[in-house]
């Protein structure tokens, strides 16, 4: 059922577009009909530190978007994206990867279709889509609606779309209530080991399995995730209020998680001879939040004009795996208690600061053999999780020539309990806009750490950046 109302939705929206198009040129279409879109080239370039460099990244795109406005309460639109990311042709480092999954977004390209209503008080938006919960640099604690695209780490932070049904009431001035019916599916996507961005855990999971086959049977079963269906609808709920300037949500999110947790199970008659069975399973899971923004007003300069915000987020009976550092042993429930606190505050005008302190809190559940050497594992990297986990950042901004130049950095710093895991990742970036139309792009990414950690998995990476985009 859900699979025939996405194609006739699908249907509908192809054929207002198509017949709209051709009457763009009408006068009477003015101001109902509008397309837009952009042409992008992105280039990663990894520097090594005897000097060397080669291409990680050498990707074009191309992304279209139409709206059409059939009255004041309704509105339709459809965004595509097409990319081509040529590395896996340039680089003959990359042959031994799944360069396929990696090239073009396969049957993603089709990243917005949706249709809006409007009225005074009820908005609702059926379709394909995207929902923002929380604005956290670096890292997400609140931001769990849409799955992950990890093929670029989560630097260009590129989120998954998902059919849904978004509704949002206003009961009162300045309140909202948001509903989310979401019937659809899809894991984050984690690329394959040996590719450019490869994860940690991922380039150990192959090696392992390489290192096992000869010693007996490895079998990996079919990947155990939900199925799209009225069944395993996830919901998610969000009350959004602002009182004297005082802007909070309590938000809510039942449904599955994006994230896998790995199941193994090892039999066999002796160490030598033995049968290897791993399943990944996506399990279900609870989220409950809040967050807060507030503009102080002061006669203190230091204080009047500071933005204090906050994100905190509950994972009930979360499920994470626990072994020694790149071996799985076992999967144990937790509570994760994770928040950020945040200061923004601009100096000399135009200068913005904005500090960020995280932590992800780790509280198991149930014994997992702590005493006899196991520990948590942090999934990206497969390396020990400490049971708090705490992040720095810090993000400059400005602007210069009327808002053209705008140069930024952002760093991030994670260290555990002992401050002896440290791990860093620094980020400047220029954007230049020539024209209105046209902008170009520089920056970089610098990683350092120990390599079970976020950002330290990454430290022979370090890479820099160039974008030009078009957009018309």
């Amino acid at each position: 059922m859900y699979g025939i109302y996405k194609k006739i939705l699908l249907a509908v929206l192809m054929l207002v577009f198509t017949a709209n198009s051709a009457l763009a040129l009408d006068p009477m279409m003015e101001g109902r009909l509008n397309i837009s879109g952009h042409v992008a080239d992105r280039t990663y370039t990894k520097v090594d530190v005897d000097g060397k460099s080669h291409l990680m990244k050498f990707e074009n795109r191309f992304g279209l978007g139409i709206e059409y406005k059939v009255a004041d309460c309704l509105v339709l639109f459809a965004r595509g994206l097409y990319y081509y990311n040529a590395v896996y042709d340039l680089q003959n480092r990359y042959k031994n990867t799944r360069g396929l999954d990696l090239r073009q977004p396969g049957d993603e390209w089709l990243r917005e279709a949706y249709v809006d209503y409007l009225s005074e008080k009820l908005d609702m938006r059926l379709g394909k889509q995207f929902v923002v919960w929380g604005a956290v640099d670096g890292v997400k604690i609140l931001d769990k609606i849409n799955p992950i695209n990890y093929r670029d780490w989560v630097l260009e932070d590129e989120r998954l779309p998902l059919w849904m049904w978004k509704i949002e009431y206003s009961p009162m001035v300045d309140a909202t209530i948001q509903v989310l019916i979401i019937p659809d599916y899809a894991p984050n996507f984690i690329p394959p080991a040996g590719s450019p961005w490869a994860m940690r855990s991922s380039d150990i999971g192959a090696a392992g399995l390489a290192a096992l086959a000869p010693l007996g049977t490895v079998i990996t079963l079919p990947t155990d995730k939900p199925r799209k269906s009225v069944e395993n609808t996830k919901v998610a709920l969000r009350w959004l209020n602002v009182i004297n300037g005082f802007e909070y949500t309590i938000n809510y999110f039942h449904g599955y998680n994006y994230a896998k947790t790995a199941y193994v199970t090892t039999t066999g008659p002796s160490p030598i001879f033995l049968t290897l069975d791993i399943l990944d399973r996506y399990e279900k899971l609870d989220i409950v939040g809040c967050s807060f923004t507030k503009t102080l007003s002061s006669s203190s300069e230091l204080i009047d004009g500071l933005t204090v915000r906050g994100e905190f987020a509950h994972l009930n009976n979360n499920k994470i795996n626990f072994g020694r550092d790149r071996t799985i042993m076992g999967v144990v429930n937790t509570n994760d208690y994770n928040y950020c606190l945040g200061l923004d505050k601009y100096f000399w005008i135009k200068w913005l600061f904005s500090f960020q302190f995280i932590q992800y809190i780790t509280d198991p559940r149930s014994d997992y053999g702590e005493a006899a050497g196991n520990v948590l594992l942090f999934g990206p990297t497969r390396g020990p999780l400490d049971k708090i986990e705490t992040i720095l950042t810090l993000k400059i901004s400005t602007h210069f020539m009327h808002q053209r130049l705008k140069p930024e950095v952002l760093v991030i710093y994670g260290h555990d309990n002992d401050w002896d895991d440290n791990d860093w990742r620094i980020s400047p970036r220029f954007s230049f806009e020539v024209t209105d139309s046209l902008k170009f792009i520089l920056g970089g990414h610098i990683f350092s750490g120990e390599t079970s950690t976020l950002n330290g998995q990454f430290n022979d990476r370090d890479i820099v950046f160039t974008e030009i985009n078009y957009g018309f």
